[in-house]
C-alpha cells in the first residue's frame, strides 16, 4: 500500500521545511507494518551511505523486544536460523521455506509470565517479519 499523505517521510519533510532546511529525505532503514522501533534518515547521501554498509555489515546491533506466546521451559535462550520465503500468491507474508534467504535470529526470554514471555531477539539477518515468522516457527507467535 502507498502513502502519500500519512507516511514517517512525510513528516520528516514537513520538518526540514518548517526549519529551512532544503535537504533531500534519505530513509537508512525501515520497519515492518504494525512494528515500533527506532527508524533512521540521514541528511546527505553520503552519511546515508555509510550507515546503509554499517548496516548491511552487521555493525549496527539491532535488538527488539517482543511478546511470545506461552513459556519456554528449559529453553531460555538459543538461535533460530531457518531460511524465509515469501508465502506463495503473497507478496507481504513471509513463511519458513528451505529455498528461502538465510535467516538468523539469537534469542532470550527475559521474564515469564502466566502463559506468555518477555523476549529479546537480536537479528544477525533482517528479513521481512522475521521475528515473527522464526518465533511462530518454534512454537511461540508473537502476541498481537
Amino acid at each position: 500500500m502507498l502513502h502519500y499523505d500519512n507516511s514517517l517521510s512525510n513528516g520528516v519533510k514537513y520538518y526540514f521545511d518548517s526549519i529551512g532546511l532544503k535537504k533531500k529525505i534519505r530513509p537508512v532503514n525501515r520497519l515492518d507494518k504494525n512494528t515500533s522501533g527506532l527508524v533512521i534518515f540521514a541528511k546527505c547521501e553520503y552519511i546515508q551511505e555509510c550507515l546503509s554498509k554499517q548496516m548491511e555489515s552487521n555493525v549496527f546491533k539491532k535488538e527488539y523486544l517482543c511478546l511470545a506466546q506461552g513459556n519456554f521451559g528449559d529453553k531460555k535462550s538459543g538461535i533460530i536460523d531457518l531460511p524465509i520465503a515469501r508465502k506463495d500468491n503473497s507478496i507481504i507474508e513471509r513463511c519458513i521455506n528451505k529455498s528461502g534467504k538465510p535467516s538468523v535470529t539469537y534469542y532470550e526470554v527475559l521474564k515469564e509470565f502466566d502463559n506468555f514471555s518477555l523476549v529479546k531477539c537480536i537479528l544477525k539477518t533482517g528479513r521481512t517479519h522475521q521475528i515473527r515468522v522464526h518465533m511462530k516457527a518454534i512454537g511461540h507467535p508473537l502476541l498481537r
